[in-house]
């Protein structure tokens, strides 16, 4: 995790109620979750915006592909 996530939890114990509920979650764990594999998410927006750049693929379709992926 990052500063901000670990300033969002001392701001939450100091003022209960005034600070949006949210999750932390450590760098690795992200990481390993989001890439990896050819279907995982980070390697899918990878070759998606790799395509979009070559001229493979225009912006319509990165588009879709994105919300596929959000999906």
């Amino acid at each position: 995790m990052g500063p901000k996530a670990a300033n969002l939890g001392e701001l939450n114990r100091l003022f209960p109620g005034r600070v949006a509920a949210a999750i932390a979650l450590p760098f690795g764990a992200f990481h390993q979750q989001t890439s990896g594999s050819d279907d995982a998410p980070r390697e899918r927006i990878n070759r998606a915006y790799d395509q979009f750049r070559q001229g493979k693929m225009n912006a319509d379709a990165l588009s879709a592909e994105l919300e596929s992926i959000r999906q």
